[in-house]
């Protein structure tokens, strides 16, 4: 995707939620070689469309994917996990206090 080719692959593990088909390339069901071997010859014989979808599944790469976007996602996760951390702490030290609640 990042290259700026198209993508042609099966429905398998989490590419569904990585390309569009039909948009940054062709998803086709696990075991169905007929439409593979489809998809990638409409490619091979459609220039526009190969160079079409190479540009939206860069873009969508650089959009979604990219290592500064991801760092960002992983920082806001962890002081997510850190904040929560906090407030479950908080509300276990007051029921361990001598305080009645």
């Amino acid at each position: 995707m990042a290259s700026g080719l198209p993508i042609v692959s099966t429905a398998a593990g989490g590419v569904p939620d990585l390309v569009e088909s039909g948009k940054e390339g062709f998803i086709v069901r696990p075991g169905d070689v007929q439409g593979l071997s489809n998809a990638m010859a409409s490619l091979a014989g459609n220039r526009e469309a190969r160079l079409s979808m190479g540009m939206a599944a860069a873009r969508r790469a650089r959009e979604n994917y990219d290592v500064s976007m991801m760092v960002r996602a992983y920082e806001k996760l962890y002081e997510d996990l850190v904040r929560h951390s906090h407030c479950l702490n908080a509300g276990n030290a007051l029921r361990k206090s001598a305080i009645p609640v």
